[in-house]
């Protein structure tokens, strides 16, 4: 077989490609591919993934792998728009949410911070199919509203952004990361559009102090410094998943001095727990709606957003088992596949039940409103058959993209 690596950045055109291409799939076997354009494993995807960054390693054959992408992408497109009975609507709908990943990073709007960020150990990390779809790379940073970089090799582009030296492009991901997004069904630019989504979602600029002090907290441990949000989730699930540092406590006393009664460790220990999860509410509300509009049905959200997801309505009676994953689907069959509607309805919901002030004033949980928006909602036909349409649609899109990128990935193979 030819080896993709052995053709140059000159000689490799699209038009090559997608002759050559065929060709290769032609001899791909379905074992290369998960089953009938299945959610692909880290089993199957990270070889060929590796495959691919290792094909077109090094700054001369990084046009022809730009190019590779670029061709995998248009293909994988054209079979979903192929597999929908509505391809207009959905070549809306990818046009829709690609929009957003020029929003991710506005740098003219950086503000001072009271804490200062630091820069977290980088420790060892499982590969982006181990952890899909959490972020590896760039994600958005609640309470600066800007990029921040995930680990060493983002450092460099997440400065330059900054800067304004650098353009917000997917060519500043990573070739593999683009790739293994691609496979999983979503757009190869998957963190910019999510990033984007998030910022636009993230409309109350209230406790933007909190949530700076949140992420610049820093838990020194085993598994290297860590933020409150990342310590959480790592223990989530296990004896120590709910525990408050008295470090952080005490910083918290000392950087928030209108908390009420803070010379009670009792009172600002609670304090500190309701305003924590009130925050958290907002914003997993926020992550929930951005990580809805972007994966494949069959895809879950991450795990710790799984309240929001399908599965946290099990064992539920009919009529109450819609979860705001279900809600989004449904609104979104209702609005023929538009994902601004869905932003703009929950902007509209974060808008007018803003967070209280302070945040340990009270809980408020925003999924709540969405509920009811959603139980008000004239919908143009039954939420079943709305859910139901729009899980045929997606699940026939993602197994048709899946299958071409997974046979191109097992392409590239040498």
């Amino acid at each position: 077989m030819v080896a993709l690596r052995s053709l140059s950045a000159q000689t490799l055109s699209l038009s090559s490609l997608s002759v050559l291409l065929a060709a290769f799939c032609a001899t791909t076997t379905s074992a290369q591919s998960p089953a009938a354009g299945a959610p692909p494993d880290a089993a199957q995807l990270a070889p060929l993934v590796k495959q691919l960054e290792k094909s077109f390693a090094g700054t001369k054959k990084h046009e022809a792998g730009e190019a590779f992408l670029s061709d995998l992408e248009t293909r994988a497109a054209d079979a979903a728009l192929a597999a929908d009975d509505a391809p207009e609507l959905y070549r809306k709908e990818l046009a829709a949410l690609r929009t957003f990943a020029a929003q991710a990073h506005v740098p003219a709007e950086r503000k001072p911070s009271e804490w200062k960020l630091v820069r977290k150990k980088v420790a060892k990390v499982a590969p982006p199919t181990e952890t899909w779809p959490e972020v590896e790379f760039l994600a958005y940073a609640f309470g600066t509203r800007e990029l921040a970089a995930q680990s060493e090799l983002a450092t460099k582009p997440a400065t330059a952004l900054a800067a304004g030296k650098l353009a917000l492009t997917p060519q500043i991901l990573p070739l593999g990361l683009r790739a293994a997004d691609l496979a999983r069904g979503t757009f190869p630019e998957r963190e910019l559009i999510l990033a984007g989504l998030l910022r636009s979602l993230d409309v109350d600029r209230g406790p933007e102090r909190y949530a700076r002090f949140l992420d610049s907290w820093r838990n020194p441990g085993p598994d290297g410094e860590e933020t409150f949000y990342q310590a959480l989730d790592r223990t989530s699930g296990t004896e120590a998943s709910v525990f408050f540092y008295d470090i952080m406590l005490a910083e918290f006393t000392k950087g928030f001095a209108d908390v009420e009664g803070s010379k009670s460790l009792k009172v600002a220990h609670d304090h500190l727990h309701t305003a924590f999860l009130t925050y958290r509410q907002y914003r997993g509300f926020c992550e929930a709606v951005a990580h809805a509009l972007l994966l494949p049905h069959d895809e879950p959200l991450p795990h710790r957003l799984r309240r929001y997801d399908y599965s946290s309505t099990k064992g539920l009676p009919a009529g109450r088992d819609y979860s705001l994953r279900h809600q989004i689907d449904i609104l979104l069959e209702d609005a023929h596949g538009d994902p601004l509607a869905i932003v703009q309805l929950a902007q509209e919901i974060l808008r007018g039940h803003p967070l209280p002030d302070p945040l340990w004033s009270a809980e408020s949980d925003p999924v709540f409103y969405f509920g009811q928006r959603f139980a008000e909602k004239k919908l143009r036909a039954t939420t079943e058959e709305l859910k139901a349409a729009r899980w045929k649609r997606s699940e026939a899109r993602a197994r048709a993209w899946r299958l071409v990128v997974m046979e191109g990935l097992a392409a590239a193979k040498a």
